[in-house]
């Protein structure tokens, strides 16, 4: 009798391996959107489990006196857990058939990694015709699935993608000029560009975005890094600015050195010219060639460090703008439980900038910073980019 028992408890509680494995083939088959030949057989296995054990049922309750009382209860309590199963089963397929046909993503990492930038929302939300992503690589990276994955999910009307096997589609390889797995081509009209050439590491959403911006981009813009007063050099080392020029390239600019001690002028294609970190004065007619640029509308952006003399002042005087030579140092003390100096300074606060507009709280580091001082000046009009000021206090002389 003790023996019965025993095996009644496990039997009672096998039932419920049956509703289970149900379950996950109804699961596989609404995920999958193929039926056969797993999904099926799990559904079928579940459903023989759940019949075999009603079947079975009625021969354990060996404990009850009323035999027909058992019978009658065991009839019940088989019904009921019928029923019960068919209704879990029912309502698992509804929930997932509705999950099916209405995806949604919930980001819950902290840096919001498997969110696309609000600059790529931007981007793929406005396209002005549809795009496609050919991807010739006989297999699926699933890194790279799921970054189409969201691509697609913004703008599904307009953005597709597919994945291509060379070996297989020949043709249609050698009409991209393919030559090695793992290259990503963009489509768009009569308009072919090629990502990436080789190799078959996932697909970032860096580079995929602005392969975008470059495909539909009937313009380039050119941007020129002031040369031959101890500037940062464009190559990679210390220093150097190899990782900002490969950036800008990425996003369709034109980027080139120039020493205007060499030139006759500045060009008449510059959009933007940068002053990174000179360590010795400009030349009158440089800085004077510098302002011309900007009252022509051009664009200049000044990075100048502390404990130098550009030999700016008139330049930035007209202009509203005074340097300070001191620098700021970090008066909330949390760079310091990161592991961060003083004069690393940072920054969760931005001002209404383009440049800062979806920083949202994340945090900037300003190692080094330079105060600026401005008074106000007719005709134009100053944005702060962050609210440095209030994390820092200043220091030196």
């Amino acid at each position: 009798m003790k023996k019965n028992r025993i095996l009644w408890q496990v039997f009672k509680y096998s039932f419920w391996l049956g509703p289970m494995i149900a379950i996950a083939g109804l699961s596989a088959g609404f995920v999958s959107g193929i039926w056969q030949p797993v999904p099926l057989a799990l559904i079928i296995t579940g459903v023989v489990i759940i019949g075999v054990w009603l079947a079975l049922k009625g021969y354990w309750e060996t404990d009850l006196k009323d035999k027909r009382l058992k019978n009658r209860r065991s009839t019940q309590a088989g019904t009921n857990a019928l029923v019960a199963t068919v209704s879990v089963i029912v309502i698992i397929a509804s929930i997932n058939i509705i999950a099916v046909r209405n995806p949604v993503r919930i980001d819950l990492t902290e840096n919001q990694q498997f969110t696309l930038a609000p600059q790529t929302q931007t981007i793929v939300t406005n396209l002005p015709e549809p795009l496609k992503v050919w991807v010739f690589d006989p297999t699926q990276n699933p890194q790279t699935k799921s970054l189409l994955d969201r691509y697609r999910e913004k703008n599904p009307a307009l953005f597709s993608y597919e994945f291509i096997d060379p070996q297989m589609q020949p043709g249609l390889a050698q009409e991209f000029g393919v030559r090695n797995f793992g290259e990503i081509h963009l489509e768009a009209g009569s308009r072919r560009q090629l990502i990436r050439r080789e190799g078959r590491q996932p697909l970032t959403e860096v580079t995929l975005t602005n392969s975008i911006e470059q495909i539909f981009s009937d313009r380039t813009s050119q941007i020129y890094f002031l040369q031959g007063h101890g500037q940062r050099p464009l190559q990679a080392g210390q220093g150097g600015f190899q990782q900002a020029v490969d950036s800008l390239k990425e996003r369709n600019f034109v980027v080139e050195p120039l020493n205007l001690a060499q030139a006759t002028g500045i060009p008449e294609n510059a959009n933007v010219i940068v002053v990174a970190g000179p360590q010795q004065r400009l030349f009158e007619g440089e800085v004077n060639a510098l302002i011309d640029f900007l009252d022509n509308g051009g664009g200049l952006l000044l990075m100048l460090d502390p404990k130098t003399d550009p030999g700016l002042d008139n330049l930035l005087d007209k202009w509203g703008v005074k340097l300070d030579d001191r620098i700021a140092i970090d008066a909330t003390g949390s760079g310091r439980l990161v592991g961060l100096g003083l004069t690393v300074p940072i920054v969760r606060e931005y001002g209404d900038h383009p440049i800062t507009r979806d920083f949202g709280n994340n945090i900037s580091l300003f190692p080094s910073a330079r105060p600026v001082e401005t008074r106000p000046v007719d005709g134009i009009t100053e944005t702060p980019i962050n609210n440095l000021d209030r994390y820092t206090k200043l220091g030196g002389k």
